[in-house]
Formats: structure tokens, sequence, C-alpha cells
């Protein structure tokens, strides 16, 4: 498995206002950069406005918990020069 970084969803806003601090740290813990281990590509199913749509995800195992995420590709970074590790 190849070593990667990801993010949950880093296009969030931490700072909007009426957010609690509950919110925040919500937000704060799904843009975190993270470190894990690229597992394969995927396809998901998900429903966009009406429509029913397919698309690319990556297989991503988190390192520090063991758990498993499906995230976009743009949300993933892959070390440079095909190297092992970053």
């Amino acid at each position: 498995m190849q070593e990667v970084k990801f993010s949950i969803n880093p296009d969030l806003k931490i700072y909007e206002n009426g957010l609690s601090e509950a919110d925040v740290s919500e937000t704060a813990e799904l843009i975190k950069e993270r470190l894990g281990y690229f597992e394969r590509w995927g396809e998901k199913i998900v429903e966009r406005d009406v429509k029913i749509v397919q698309m690319t995800v990556g297989i991503v195992i988190e390192a520090e918990t063991g758990k498993v995420y499906e995230i976009v590709p743009d949300h993933i970074i892959f070390p440079k020069n095909n190297a092992a590790t970053f």
C-alpha cells in the first residue's frame, strides 16, 4: 500500500459566523490533514440534486486509527517522484 496524506473535506470553511464550538471542532476534524495508506480506486454512487452520479473515490486507510475512508481524488496527496514515503 502507498503512504498518502489526505483530508476528508479540506474545502470546508472553519470560521463562519454562527458556528458553535462543537461545530468548529467537528469542522476542524474534517479538514485536518491525515496520514494514511492508499488501498485502491473505487466507484461510489451519489445523488446530486435529482440525478444519480457515479464518481471515483480513493479507498484510504487512516494510519492512526485504521478507519477506512472513501476520499475524493483531489483530497489525496501522493508522495512526489513515486517515493515510498513523504
